[in-house]
């Protein structure tokens, strides 16, 4: 029975010993993966399966110190990884990852809910915006001497479409007689390798010749057998895409309320006033728009406690750029039955809390495994505060397929 003991350890501890961060499952593989969701900070997603949507902006503007957001975000992503042993690895892939945010100041909300109900006879809010599409295709190289590995990839990025932050501003001021003026204007400016009024057009030369270029440089050291950490600093720019095409929309809105009283005995309008969306404007740059995506510096690290069966993992990392911001994972998973000597599992399933791309992610993936294809499944609840990420306000999904050996 000690001998059966030992080997079971010895085994334990080799397969301990030769771990990675993120250890490959196949020789030579093809993958594909898409990964969509959706949030805001207040609506759950139920809500809008009902007849009547009943918006309270009394309990919203309360409530909502930062104003109330919405976002988006999608990413599609097709590679081929080969797996030559620790001294060589490639992966070549393919993607395009996009994601829009939406943001309605507090100020804005309050004014809806209260008007000038509080005798503050005037307000100034802002309606925040940004937007971003890649297309990406690089190639990752990497290799292990004993305990370290590192990873250079280089990438090749073309901006499909790009809004910078637009504020919208507006402006509503209350006179002593009663009337209420109302204003509000904003410019809203998307910039792109395709032409916008023609995005039919394919001119493949054209967007190859305004890419970007950037690089990814990351590093991990097995510490323990049981402990694997990591530092990864990705997309330091090397060329900046140039946008040649630009889409300009602006929208203008100016308002009088008369008081009701006096509209009444003069038998003039209630209200008088005007909103317009201008036709959009197109026009190709003699200088081209420059962009670079912004760097994140991040550190991460895998402790499996009792073997490969079961691992804590986390990440902590700082986003650089326009919209700078911490970001952080935790995390567990379960890996039960092996497949081969090389990494990969039969079943794998783990659950991780993160803030990622300024949004609260509590998310559930579900791995099966059956050696030559191998299905990844993933659900999501997101948010853009902590505690809505936990009460359906948001939902995300994807699916990963690999086919190899």
């Amino acid at each position: 029975m000690k001998k059966i003991y030992c080997i079971l350890i010895a085994l334990c501890v080799a397969a301990v010993a030769a771990a990675e961060l993120n250890p490959p499952h196949r020789y030579f593989e093809i993958g594909a993966d898409v990964h969509a969701g959706v949030s805001n900070n207040w609506f759950q997603v139920s809500d809008f399966f009902n007849e009547t949507l009943v918006i309270d902006f009394t309990d919203m503007a309360a409530e909502l110190n930062k104003g109330l957001s919405f976002d988006a975000l999608v990413d599609a992503r097709v590679n081929i990884e080969m797996n030559f042993g620790r001294a060589f690895r490639m992966d070549v892939f393919t993607g395009v990852y996009g994601q829009g945010m939406l943001n309605v100041s507090q100020d804005i909300l309050r004014f809806i809910a209260e008007g000038n109900a509080t005798g503050d006879h005037s307000m100034s809010g802002t309606l925040g915006t940004d937007v971003n599409v890649y297309a990406e295709a690089g190639v990752e190289l990497k290799s292990f001497i004993k305990k370290l590995g590192i990873s250079f990839t280089p990438t090749v990025f073309i901006p499909v479409a790009y809004v910078p932050r637009v504020d919208a501003t507006a402006t509503v001021t209350t006179g002593v007689d009663g009337t209420i003026h109302a204003s509000g204007s904003a410019d809203v400016a998307v910039y792109s390798v395709v032409p916008l009024n023609n995005p039919a057009f394919t001119d493949f030369g054209s967007y190859m010749a305004d890419a970007g270029l950037d690089f990814t440089v990351a590093a991990e050291y097995a510490v323990l057998p049981s402990l694997d950490v990591g530092l990864e600093l990705a997309h330091i720019p090397a060329v900046e895409a140039g946008m040649r095409n630009k889409m300009t929309v602006s929208a203008r809105a100016d308002y009088t309320v008369s008081p009701v009283l006096s509209s009444t005995l003069d038998k003039t309008d209630y209200y008088t006033g005007s909103y317009k969306v201008e036709d959009p404007v197109y026009e190709t740059l003699d200088s081209p728009f420059k962009i670079s995506r912004p760097m994140e510096l991040t550190a991460s690290a895998v402790w499996r406690p009792f073997g490969e069966w079961f691992d804590v993992n986390g990440s902590a990392g700082y986003v650089f750029g326009e919209n700078k911001h911490f970001s952080f994972t935790a995390g567990a998973g379960f890996h039960l039955v092996k497949m081969c000597k090389l990494g990969g599992h039969l079943l794998d399933f783990s659950l991780t809390t993160g803030y990622e791309n300024r949004i609260w992610t509590q998310q559930a993936e579900l791995g099966l495994n059956l050696r030559v294809l191998e299905l990844v499944f993933t659900v999501s609840s997101r948010a853009p505060e902590f505690l809505a990420s936990f009460t359906g306000t948001g939902l995300g999904a994807g699916v990963g397929v690999r086919i190899g050996f």
